[in-house]
């Protein structure tokens, strides 16, 4: 008995490994384009950062008219159903000097190669499904427990939390409801973590204000 709970363990152990490979090779390079795309687009980041951090729960579209209104979530819409390139292109028409045209330039290239995927004709919003897709194929092993549910935590919950964040207009806009939705298992896990992130939060305070020490969760 002993020796087949020792062996669940190193077999949960080993699948959150896996995962983290998984998500390093699948997901990392989609995230960063997102989140590159989401920090060079002023109104996109104006609409993402206008929904407070650790509330969403039901990530259904009726929560999501608590934190934006009905054109910031056109708007949001409007944006991603745009390409990669044109996304840029408005960026690089925006910038009031030459030098600022060629950091953008550089830096969207730099971007497009990390992501390493073809682009062409491909809008921001297909990006962001198929990191849906793949973030939910990862996040039902973790719901299911099927990989150690810490050590899961451990090496993934900063990436994860905040590229699930940079999602939330996209996948709230998808779910009319709360009980028949896409993507259940990223919410629950996105919901949990959040949870526990806080708690850890709150824990660090505590020793920062008794031990003056603090260590970034």
């Amino acid at each position: 008995m002993f020796e087949y709970g020792k062996n669940r363990r190193i077999k949960k152990q080993e699948k959150s490994v896996a995962i983290a490979e998984k998500y390093a090779e699948k997901i990392t390079p989609s995230v960063s384009l997102i989140k590159y795309v989401i920090e060079l687009d002023p109104e996109l980041k104006h609409i993402v950062d206008k929904i407070p951090r650790n509330t969403v729960q039901t990530f259904a579209s009726f929560e999501l008219s608590e934190f934006i209104d009905k054109k910031d979530r056109m708007l949001f819409i409007g944006i991603v159903n745009q390409t990669f390139d044109e996304i840029i292109d408005a960026a690089v028409k925006c910038c009031s000097s030459s030098s600022e045209k060629k950091a953008v330039k550089a830096d969207s290239k730099k971007a497009a190669a990390m992501y390493g995927g073809d682009l062409k004709n491909k809008t921001l919003a297909a990006i962001m499904i198929d990191t849906l897709n793949n973030l939910e194929s990862i996040s039902m092993s973790i719901a299911s427990e099927a990989a150690d549910p810490d050590r899961s935590y451990q090496i993934l919950q900063r990436t994860f939390l905040s590229s699930v964040r940079n999602l939330i207009v996209l996948i709230c806009n998808q779910n009319a409801n709360s009980t028949d939705k896409l993507f259940p298992n990223i919410t629950h896990v996105y919901n949990k973590w959040v949870i526990r992130r806080a708690k850890e939060y709150e824990r660090e305070k505590s020793n920062y204000l008794k031990n003056g020490s603090i260590r970034a969760v």
